[in-house]
Parts: structure tokens; C-alpha cells; sequence
């Protein structure tokens, strides 16, 4: 199946470099002008299911991805599995703030992040466990889903159609960066602390292809690469 991995758009948040995770933010001008622009690199796109963290930043953009797909609100799946990592005590401040508030919490955390558990809220790596544990629960439901359809198909004398195959099927989650991170490093079989050679941007939209337990980047785009 394909797997369409969407960061939010920019937040006010993102665009005053705040460090954040579980704090709601809304749009900035550049992010909401970004959204036509993902809806219309998504308008060609054949989307099975759409999920998406319950966030504001991702929820706005899964509901008018969906609404452009005829996808109901109630369609789109909600998942805390997908939240942003929770920053604990650097939630909502800037680095300068973080350096001069937690010097020696925030020296673990750069030195450290795939392992350093922020007071208060995760390390990168417990991101990564909830995240792939979310996508090993979708593998599984849609295997599930695929021998059904199998056996319906048989039971009726008819051949499944291609189109209804998993293989050919789309999944879209809409996410945070860090999250998109840690599905990637565990699909490409990367190292957590070698995942930051990727640029996930506000707005970016990854195209993966996962079959056989094996993951292929097939696209990364984003509107600042036009």
C-alpha cells in the first residue's frame, strides 16, 4: 500500500521558532495559504482511509483534504498515536528561553534526543514506539481488511478487482515532523539519530511505499521546493 504522510502547515508558533508539541497553535499567513496547495497536490490522489492527529494544525487540513476527497467528518480517524512529541518543560518557549531556564536539561535533550526523556514529556524514541506501533495496528487492519474482501470476492465467483487490492490502496496521515521522523527511521531501517538528513517542512507531503515489511521513499515535496 501507499502511505501520503502530511506535516501541518506553518503555525505562528513554528514561524516565531518556538519549541512546542502538545500546545495548539493556529496557522500563520504563510501556513494558511499553504493548504490550496496541498489540497490541490493531493486532488489526484485516491485516498482508502484518512487519519490524522486530533491536533487543531492537523485536524484543519485532514478535514478539507477529505472534504475535497468525499470524505464526511466523521470519516477521518483520530489518533493520539500520531500526537507531536510533548515537550514537557520547553513547551511553548523559544531556545533562548530554554537554554536560560533548563541549560542542563536542554544540553541532554541535543546531545541526547532519540533517548532523553524531557522532565515532563518524551524522548524521541517513545515518539517513535507510539508511532510505529500505530502503523504496525494499520498493516494489520488492512491485511485483515484485504483477506475479507479475498474471501468475499471468492464466495461471489468473481475476481477482486486491482483496484481493491492493498497494494494499490492509499493510506493519508496528516501529522507532526517528529512523527513523520520516527515512521520513516523505522521504515527505512535508519537510525534515530541520522533522521534529521531529512527536511520534513510545514506542509510536506511524503509519498511511501510499503509492501512486504519494506518501506521506499517515492516522493517529498513541500510549497517551499516551488
Amino acid at each position: 500500500m501507499k502511505l501520503v504522510f502530511i506535516r501541518h502547515p506553518q503555525t505562528n508558533a513554528n514561524a516565531e521558532k518556538k519549541i512546542y508539541g502538545r500546545t495548539e497553535a493556529d496557522y500563520s499567513k504563510a501556513g494558511a495559504d499553504s493548504v490550496e496547495w496541498v489540497i490541490e497536490q493531493t486532488k489526484d490522489m485516491n485516498f482508502h482511509r484518512i487519519y490524522a492527529s486530533p491536533m487543531k494544525r492537523t485536524s484543519i487540513l485532514a478535514q478539507k483534504i477529505g472534504e475535497k476527497h468525499g470524505f464526511n467528518p466523521a470519516d477521518i480517524i483520530y489518533s493520539d498515536d500520531l500526537l507531536e512529541m510533548h515537550m514537557g518543560i520547553f513547551e511553548d518557549k523559544s531556545i533562548k528561553e530554554v537554554k536560560a531556564d533548563y541549560p542542563e536539561e536542554f544540553d541532554h535533550f541535543i546531545t541526547n534526543s532519540s533517548t532523553y526523556q524531557i522532565p515532563e514529556g518524551e524522548s524521541f524514541g517513545m515518539v517513535q514506539e507510539r508511532a510505529v506501533d500505530f502503523i504496525k495496528k494499520l498493516v494489520k487492519e488492512m491485511n485483515e481488511e484485504g483477506k475479507t474482501e479475498h474471501v468475499e470476492s471468492e464466495t461471489e465467483q468473481e475476481e477482486l478487482p486491482a483496484s481493491g487490492s492493498n497494494d494499490e490502496k492509499t493510506i493519508l496521515i496528516v501529522a507532526h515532523a517528529m512523527i513523520i521522523r520516527g515512521i520513516l527511521a523505522w521504515m527505512l531501517n535508519m537510525n534515530l539519530d541520522d533522521i534529521w538528513h531529512i527536511d520534513i517542512k510545514p506542509a510536506s507531503i511524503t509519498e511511501v511505499l510499503y509492501k512486504y515489511d519494506y518501506g521506499m521513499i517515492l516522493s517529498l515535496n513541500s510549497p517551499e521546493s516551488h
